[in-house]
Formats: C-alpha cells, sequence, structure tokens
C-alpha cells in the first residue's frame, strides 16, 4: 500500500526566513572562520561586497523577472505556471535583449545599460500590483535545508576571481575569457568577434549579460565579483527551476496526485529533493560562483523539462522550446551535443504523458517552431560571426563554411583541443575517472582537476531512473530518464574531450530522477499513523545531507579558502599601490610582493601611456585585471607580430624594428605558461624556444617578476642622421 509523504508544511513566513538567515549567518561564519589566524576578518568585507557589488546582478535579474511574468501570460493561463516559466524565460529574454544591445553597441555606456534595464522593472512592478489585489497562494515549501549549499555559493562567489577552486586553476579561464572578454567589448564599444580573442566567436550570452553589469558603471578591473553573483543567482534559479520542473514531472506521469488546490506533500517533497540535489552537487556550486557560463545551460536545461510538462499549446510550447534551445546553445555552446539529445529523447519518449492540449500531429510543428524559434535567437551571433569570417559558426564547421582568417594548423590545433580523442577503451575508462569515481583516490591524471565535485548525484541519479523503470506505474518515466542520461553520456564520449564539469549542464535531470525516486520509495512504506512524520523527518534529512556537500568541498579547498574574500584591489595592485604612496618618504625600504597585475597597472602602465607604448604579452592571456596598454592573444590565436620576429632569425635589429613599428616598448614573457601550452599541444608553432631565446637577447632585460615571468624593454629608436650623414 502506497502511502504518502507527510506534509512538509513551512513554518509561518516570518519564521522561516528566521531560521534560513540563521542558518547562512551560521554556515558563512564557519566557512569564513578559515581565515588564518592573523588575517583580517573577512566578513565585514565579505558584507559590504555583497551589497555593493551584488545589487547589479540582483537589478539585473529583476528586469529578467519582470519580462518574464510579462511575457508568460502569452503562454499559459494558470498563474503557478506563469511564475515558474517565467524565470527561466526572463532570462532568457534578457539575455537575447544584451546580445542585441551588445552588437548594435547600446551597451557602450551607463545609459543604453540603465534604460534597457527599466521595461523588465516596470513589468515586475505591474504585476506586484496586480496579484496584491487579488488573493494570492502561498508556497508551503520548506528551503531552509538548503541553506548550506547557498552559504557556500554566495560565499565563493564572494571570493575575488583567480584565487578560489584548485580544480579551475585558480580560475584562469574566467580571466582569459569570461571576465576579459566583456571587458574588451566594452572598451571597443559593441560585442563583436575579436582576431586576439578566439572565444568571441562563440554565441557568448552570458558574456554579454556581464557587458552589461560591467556597462552599468565602475572600474572594469575591479568588476570581477559583479559577474561572479550574477552567475551566482542564476545557479539559484536553475534550483528552483530544477524544482519546478520535478514537481510537474510528478504530476504529469501519475507519480503524484495533485491535491485540490493544485499542490500536494509528494509535490513538496519532491521539490525539495531536488533542489538539493542540484544545488547539493559542489560542482554546481564550484561553477555557479565563478564568472563561467554553465548555469544558464543547466537553467535552460530544467527550463526545457518544464516546459513540455507544461500544460499550454501547440504552438506557443514550440516557441517557448526554442527560446531556451537558444539559452542551452548561446550559453554554452557545447550544450548542443551535451543538452539538446537527452533533452529530446527525454521528450519524446513521454510524448503521451507531456500533457499537450493538442493531437500528436501537432509535435512537428512544436518542434518546427522550436528550431525556428532558437534560429532566430541565435542570429546575433550566427550574423556577426558570418560577417566577420564568411563562416557563421565559425571556428567550428570549417570544411562547410570555410576557416576565415585562421590557419589549417589553428584549425586543427583548436579540434584537438576541443573533441574527443582516444579509443573506446580510454574513453570509457575516462568516462568512469571523471564521473562515477571523481575525486575520489589516486588522480590517474597528475595535474588535471581531481576532486569528489559530483557527490552522489551521477550515482542516485542513474538508480533513480532504474528505480522508476521497475514499477507499471512509472516505468515508461524511468526508461526515458535513463535513456535521456544513456544519451548525455554518449554524447560526452563521442563529441568532447572528456572532461568532468562537461556534464554539469545535464544535473537537472539526475537531479529529477534522484528525487522521484527517492520520494517514490518511501511512499511504498506503510507506517502507522503515530509515525506519519518519519517520512517528511526522512525527506528533509536527505536534503539537509545533500546540501552539505559543498561545504565539505569548500572546506577542503585550502586551509586560506576564505583569505581573498572581496579582495578585488588586493589583486589588482591597487592595495599595494595605495599602502606605497602612504608609506612615509623616511620608511625603511622593505621587499613586498609585487604582483604581475601590480608591475603593469602601476609600474609599466604608466610609463606606457605616457609614450604612447604597448606591452606585448607572450604567454599570458588571464588579461582582465589589467589596465596598461597591451597586445596579448588567447592561446588559439596567432599575432603575426610572432611570426614576424620569429622570421628575423637572430637579427637582433630587425627584431626591434619590428617590435617599435607595432609601438611595442615592452614585453613580458610567461616561460611557465609557455611550457604549460607546449606540452598541451597548443602552442603558436613561431613561439619555439630559440624564437624565446633570439627575443630575449635582442632587448633589456628588467628582471623577473615575483611570478617568474620576465619583463624586457624594448630599446629606443636610434634618431635618424642629419641629411648631410645620409
Amino acid at each position: 500500500m502506497q502511502r504518502d509523504v507527510a506534509p512538509l508544511q513551512a513554518p509561518t513566513p516570518p519564521l522561516s526566513l528566521l531560521l534560513l538567515l540563521l542558518l547562512f549567518v551560521a554556515t558563512g561564519a564557519v566557512l569564513t572562520a578559515l581565515v588564518p589566524p592573523g588575517a583580517p576578518d573577512v566578513r565585514g568585507a565579505a558584507m559590504v561586497a555583497l551589497i555593493t557589488e551584488g545589487w547589479p546582478a540582483l537589478l539585473w535579474l529583476l528586469s529578467a523577472i519582470g519580462l518574464g511574468l510579462g511575457a508568460s501570460r502569452v503562454f499559459v493561463t494558470d498563474a503557478r505556471d506563469r511564475r515558474a516559466i517565467g524565470v527561466p524565460l526572463g532570462i532568457a529574454l534578457l539575455l537575447i535583449v544584451d546580445q542585441v544591445a551588445g552588437s548594435a553597441g547600446l551597451l557602450a555606456g551607463p545609459i543604453g545599460a540603465w534604460s534597457l534595464l527599466v521595461p523588465g522593472w516596470i513589468a515586475l512592478m505591474v504585476t506586484i500590483v496586480q496579484r496584491r489585489a487579488r488573493d494570492g497562494e502561498r508556497a508551503t515549501c520548506i528551503v531552509w535545508p538548503l541553506a548550506p549549499a547557498v552559504a557556500v555559493l554566495v560565499v565563493a562567489a564572494l571570493s575575488s576571481p583567480g584565487f578560489l577552486w584548485s580544480t579551475e586553476f585558480g580560475g584562469y579561464d574566467a580571466l582569459s575569457y569570461h571576465l576579459a572578454l566583456p571587458r574588451d567589448w566594452l572598451e571597443v564599444g559593441r560585442l563583436t568577434p575579436l582576431k586576439w580573442n578566439a572565444y568571441s566567436y562563440l554565441p557568448s550570452w552570458i558574456e554579454g549579460a556581464t557587458l552589461h553589469l560591467f556597462a552599468l558603471g565602475g572600474d572594469v578591473a575591479l568588476l570581477g565579483l559583479r559577474a561572479q553573483l550574477l552567475h551566482a543567482l542564476l545557479a539559484l534559479a536553475s534550483c528552483a527551476c530544477v524544482a519546478s520542473a520535478c514537481v510537474r514531472v510528478s504530476f504529469a506521469t501519475g507519480t503524484a496526485t495533485s491535491a485540490a488546490d493544485g499542490r500536494s506533500s509528494t509535490g513538496r517533497a519532491v521539490a525539495l529533493l531536488a533542489a538539493a540535489l542540484f544545488i547539493g552537487t559542489p560542482w554546481i556550486v564550484v561553477t555557479g560562483s565563478m564568472a563561467y557560463n554553465e548555469m544558464g545551460a543547466t537553467l535552460a536545461c530544467a527550463a526545457l523539462v518544464l516546459t513540455w510538462f507544461t500544460k499550454m499549446p501547440a504552438r506557443r510550447r514550440g516557441v517557448l522550446l526554442g527560446a531556451f534551445v537558444a539559452m542551452a546553445v548561446g550559453s554554452k555552446l557545447s550544450a548542443a551535443v551535451i543538452v539538446l539529445p537527452p533533452v529530446a529523447v527525454l521528450l519524446l519518449m513521454t510524448l503521451s504523458r507531456s500533457r499537450m492540449t493538442d493531437a500528436p500531429r501537432a509535435v512537428g510543428i512544436v518542434f518546427a517552431l522550436a528550431i525556428i524559434t532558437a534560429s532566430v535567437a541565435l542570429s546575433p551571433w550566427l550574423v556577426r560571426n558570418a560577417a566577420a569570417t564568411g563562416n557563421p559558426l565559425f571556428p567550428f564547421a570549417a570544411s562547410i563554411f570555410g576557416g576565415g582568417p585562421w590557419t589549417s594548423e589553428q584549425l586543427d590545433v583548436w579540434r584537438a583541443a576541443h573533441g574527443a580523442t582516444g579509443d573506446a577503451a580510454t574513453r570509457l575508462t575516462a568516462l568512469w575517472q571523471q564521473l562515477y569515481s571523481f575525486g575520489i583516490g589516486t588522480n590517474p591524471i597528475a595535474g588535471e582537476p581531481w576532486r569528489p565535485f559530483w557527490g552522489v548525484l551521477p550515482w542516485i541519479g542513474v538508480f533513480g531512473a532504474i528505480v522508476l523503470a521497475l514499477p507499471r506505474q512509472t516505468r515508461r518515466l524511468g526508461i526515458a530518464l535513463l535513456a535521456s542520461l544513456v544519451t548525455a553520456t554518449l554524447a560526452w564520449l563521442l563529441f568532447t574531450h572528456m572532461k568532468s564539469r562537461f556534464f554539469i549542464p545535464v544535473a537537472p535531470i539526475a537531479a529529477i530522477a534522484g528525487a522521484l525516486a527517492i520520494v517514490a520509495l518511501i511512499r511504498r512504506w506503510s507506517v502507522p499513523p503515530s509515525l506519519r512524520a518519519v517520512p517528511a523527518i526522512i525527506v528533509v534529512a536527505l536534503a539537509c545531507a545533500a546540501s552539505l556537500q559543498p561545504v565539505a568541498a569548500y572546506w577542503s579547498e585550502r586551509p586560506d579558502a576564505a583569505l581573498m574574500i572581496a579582495a578585488e584591489r588586493s589583486m589588482s595592485g591597487d592595495a599595494l599601490a595605495e599602502h606605497l604612496a602612504k608609506r612615509p618618504a623616511s620608511a625603511p625600504a622593505v621587499r613586498t610582493l609585487r604582483s604581475r597585475a601590480f608591475v603593469l597597472n602601476f609600474e609599466v602602465g604608466p610609463l606606457a601611456e605616457r609614450g604612447g607604448e604597448r606591452v606585448l604579452l607572450i604567454g599570458d592571456a588571464a588579461t582582465f585585471r589589467y589596465r596598461a596598454p597591451i597586445r596579448w592573444s588567447t592561446v588559439w590565436t596567432r599575432d603575426p607580430l610572432v611570426r614576424a620576429v620569429a622570421d628575423a632569425g637572430s637579427d637582433a635589429p630587425r627584431i626591434r624594428t619590428l617590435l617599435r613599428d607595432e609601438e611595442i616598448g615592452w614585453v613580458l614573457i610567461d616561460a611557465t605558461m609557455l611550457g604549460i601550452w607546449s606540452r598541451s599541444g597548443w602552442l603558436d608553432p613561431a613561439l619555439t624556444p630559440e624564437t624565446i631565446s633570439r627575443l630575449t637577447s635582442s632587448l633589456e632585460p628588467l628582471g623577473r617578476l615575483d611570478d617568474g615571468s620576465l619583463l624586457l624593454r624594448v630599446p629606443a629608436r636610434a634618431p635618424d642622421p642629419p641629411p648631410l650623414l645620409r
């Protein structure tokens, strides 16, 4: 005999809020206690940064929610469905607005950036006023078990980019791509392909939102926390969408029976567990707290499932699906193979239970409209790429549309670095290591990420799908979820370079499968009336346990994990510059640690600007915090100046002339990163050790920085001789 889970009734709203606040503060206090003895207390700085840098991200999200709640009226009639779909829909709409506005140059300054947020705020206020004018229902799902994971997410998002999470090498990708790209767009005045940054050819929906935040105003080199906090908010939006999608799946497939008011204790239980399994996965908190783009893809994945299992006309469903398909691909291009095929399998295999209001023949219309809508939404990316390179999908599909400005060598390096490698045995071994045993035992590849950041989600997702596939009532759903996860695995094996976090965008499907299975198992228990609260206690306990996983991940990261919270001025060198400026002239000289950012921002940068010169970076692409005028490129691009220097051989005067002609007055060489690129097979063939040696011997060495990089000065050009001596 099946029994429903005991109602998970929350305390009154003020008490529930108080419990959440207390647990959040307590968890945050434990986390910030990791600061080494004698170091400054970062809790005050964290609160200040949360207010000063969190409001732009929050205002962006509120504008998106306003747009979504207004637009959702076109698609669904039920108030609860409008609120559930309105959040991801609004985020997708504002991301599209940022793409169009950024490409048109409307995000070049504060006026355009602020103006684009106003319509969403107006729509949100109208929605709030209309809701207050009528009696509305209150949500009764307990949320405080999620507080530990949310606390880690927020605390980690307040840690300055370039410091936290060893698996991400200190956020190198963020400093060279996700943050550096919007900063360069702001400087050039529009969202456009940049020849020195290969990632500018990708759709860049999340980076477009970061550009919007940067354009609101402020010193861009100090605004990294804005981007991280926005991504953390997208992680929370994804969590809410996963919970809503899980409830809709449970009702639509008969795993839960809706009560008279449209809710049930089972629905609340699966919502809580799905949310906890998702936000409690360490990988979600790790990537969600950084200026990455994974959360846009996970939100799209959850929104696709939510849309499919929400009642609405076929044509409207097709448009919504297309918007979320575009958000998945636009946020992270690899989602085209990691998210879309698994979701398509899930949708098609649950077709008869999808609550579609039209006949099955409308499925063709649904998918046709989805394709058209997605293509239109992605058109800013396709158009600007086609205009810049002749290939709308550049740097992919070069065999069809051409390689644009890249050589065949560059395209080969790009494909090798972003595609699957190895035989079947190698790939299956990588699957086990990168997903199911990730972070457990000895690292099979020294130097690569190896932390238990997947937690229990991969196991519980597959287990949940199998459990659901056994009973007759849920067999169709269980098989569909299992087939979806298998499809995601095959896509990962066949089309990616097999890194652990590439599975992150399909985490919502695994969380939904696990939550539905756990609640289904609990419902099968027969308990006496006196123990009717036990199932609810078990659900809450499991949610708490799942939510504690990110705490363990953060705690084990490093002894000083909280040391660089809200330390943007320290990371950029501003704090050291202020300290040195305030030091009395009579004070004894003290050796201070001069970071690369400090040297470029306060020592070399001012000299280069006065002389109309630039600094050539070789091996350094993490440029987000540099204010000095620089010339640089990502590892995938090829600077013609480097090739010209290589062709000059040992002709030192020729090398100096080449650099001077390009207004290069300084050269910084990061030999460590050059070695990493070389071992990975990514390095520009022109950057041989011989080229570096000739370049070094042709210039004036100024010494090594504290991080080991070498700074060189290009000698001044000799004055032209008088006419009579020519």
